[in-house]
């Protein structure tokens, strides 16, 4: 989605709906794989040298599930409110010094930045231990690891002061 500023009248409120395309994201395994849809509704109020934009949107990505690492689709809703400046020096707002603006990369952001890093499918259970490993929560693993000593200086533990 891209806005051309020098179109836009000085300080009347534009919307624009569009459905994004992000079939050409690379995705990782582990956080989001793919992004099936997009769409947003945007408004923008161009004053002076700052463009005030709001974002609402709405999207369907891929996810792994940390369990049983098998896709989950999920649902995201993303809202957020964005200055854009043509002042390189204004440290309040992204700095955009072309006529041309293009979103898509801010709205990638927010749709990554609402991804769940601990997906969990629904009835997906934590993995049992097995042979030669185990499975510990993150405070299981911290107690063992403050209790553990390095074998460099198990020797010292063994001299009495």
């Amino acid at each position: 989605m891209t806005i051309n500023r020098a179109l836009l009248p000085e300080g009347k409120k534009q919307h624009f709906s569009q459905d994004i395309d992000f079939s050409d994201y690379i995705g990782d395994e582990n956080h989001c794989k793919s992004i099936s849809s997009c769409h947003v509704e945007v408004d923008a109020t161009e004053l002076d040298e700052l463009l005030l934009i709001s974002i609402n949107g709405i999207s369907e990505i891929i996810t792994t599930c940390k369990y049983t690492l098998e896709d989950i689709p999920l649902k995201i809703t993303f809202k957020e409110d964005l200055t854009i400046s043509s002042n390189e020096e204004d440290d309040s707002s992204y700095f955009e010094p072309k006529n041309d603006i293009d979103l898509k990369p801010y709205i990638l952001g927010l749709i990554l930045d609402k991804v769940p890093h601990t997906a969990i499918k629904k009835g997906a259970e934590k993995p049992k231990d097995g042979v030669g490993y185990r499975i510990l929560t993150e405070e299981e693993l911290e107690e063992e690891r403050s209790k553990k000593t390095d074998p460099r200086w198990a020797k010292l533990d063994e001299i009495d002061l």
